[in-house]
């Protein structure tokens, strides 16, 4: 299973470079910062082995992006308040797959944003976690949007052998409007 998921990863570190790399030249927009928060799962990770395979739900809190945005919308230094869900196809503590949504509002020097993002798809390794949402939508932009987190760390709060419910999320993010 840990193999299947270390493929997993190594898949969607391939979509990311190749989501980056689509990206036109000509987007009509563009925004990039950091992002922190905690992670509430459900029903949690089970940390004696063997580490059993489970469904996990959860929820994302505190969730705080910083950054600088650059479009018709939000130009200037970005900071907002966003929520993100989901649920996993396969978890456990060595790793995962699923999918999320992700609600954000952003205040920024010149203007605001509202970014809602139905479609993303994350991979886990470990505490490295991969987040790819092509189907962002964000206010006053007119056309399709995606976000990307490049690079993102996953610190359980809980040491073995208690269950992991709960984590803290860091990392960077990109919003590229074309």
């Amino acid at each position: 299973m840990l193999r299947g998921i270390r493929r997993l990863a190594v898949v969607g570190s391939a979509l990311l470079a190749v989501g980056m790399v689509s990206m036109p030249a000509s987007a009509s927009g563009a925004a990039a910062g950091a992002v922190t928060g905690n992670v509430t799962l459900s029903p949690g990770f089970t940390t004696v082995p063997p580490a059993a395979v489970a469904d996990q739900t959860f929820g994302f809190s505190s969730v705080v992006l910083t950054g600088v945005g650059a479009s018709t919308a939000c130009a200037g230094v970005l900071s907002a308040n966003a929520s993100a869900s989901g649920a996993s196809i396969a978890e456990n503590l060595a790793g995962g797959v699923g999918n999320l949504s992700i609600n954000a509002n952003a205040t920024c020097t010149v203007g605001s944003a509202t970014i809602i993002c139905t479609g993303g798809v994350y991979v886990r390794a470990g505490i490295i976690v991969i987040v790819i949402d092509p189907t962002c939508v964000v206010t006053g932009q007119v056309a399709a949007s995606a976000v990307v987190v490049p690079a993102s760390v996953f610190i359980p709060n809980q040491t073995p052998p208690s269950n992991v419910t709960s984590a803290t999320f860091a990392g960077a993010w990109a919003l590229v409007s074309a």
